[in-house]
């Protein structure tokens, strides 16, 4: 993940989001869940899905590769008198047993900032490690085809990586997908069970990768 997480004060991140795409993303997260589920939040961030989830008692935890945003949500939880529990790691190596999660989320375009095949394969099966055999997997990514349509795109070496701002003097990128290399990505991954579809969050198409372990698993 970005360097500049490391640095961002508490609260930038939340303040920065569309608060129409925040409510609607969080509809999501509870709709796609229950209480007797364990969830784990994936890029938790300052908890914007972990601590709401926490404060209606569900068995959530977080993890992030970022001290810096783990210190905020903690912070945060705090003022707010909730308890949260959360790991410092990467999507690729996540800090938990095999299948001891019932949902993973990886929401607000986290799995973008992977820019490498590599990675994104690897957290995919880090996804799917830790689902129980009837666990499911969400991800909320920013659409190709969308983030083209509003103009002004600047891409990098590649046709799905474009820039997302600059910070300090530094571009920042993100990896964009669309339904075809979402597809390409989990046959690299060796997932066949899921699926792809696009909705709207607040102003914003997004494309929703859901996927399970195999079957057999």
């Amino acid at each position: 993940m970005p360097d500049f997480y490391e640095y961002l004060p508490q609260g930038a991140l939340l303040g920065a989001i569309d608060q129409d795409q925040s409510r609607d993303d969080l509809r999501f997260v509870f709709r796609h869940c229950n209480k007797k589920h364990k969830i784990l939040d994936v890029a938790c961030g300052e908890g914007r899905h972990l601590i709401p989830l926490r404060a209606r008692n569900y068995a959530v935890e977080g993890v992030d590769s970022s001290k810096n945003l783990l210190r905020h949500a903690k912070a945060i939880a705090r003022k707010k008198g909730i308890k949260i529990s959360v790991r410092l790691g990467t999507m690729e190596r996540l800090p938990y047993p095999d299948k001891c999660f019932d949902r993973v989320f990886c929401m607000w375009s986290s799995f973008n900032h992977l820019l490498q095949k590599e990675m994104q394969v690897r957290a995919l099966r880090e996804f799917v490690r830790v689902l129980r055999p009837k666990g499911r997997a969400f991800l909320d990514l920013a659409y190709l085809p969308f983030v083209a349509s509003q103009g002004n795109v600047v891409y990098g070496k590649d046709k799905h990586i474009v820039q997302s701002g600059v910070y300090k003097g530094k571009v920042l990128w993100l990896y964009l997908h669309d339904e075809r290399s979402v597809a390409s990505l989990m046959k690299s991954a060796k997932i066949a069970n899921f699926k792809s579809y696009t909705r709207i969050f607040g102003s914003s198409r997004r494309l929703i990768v859901s996927l399970q372990p195999a079957k057999n698993l």
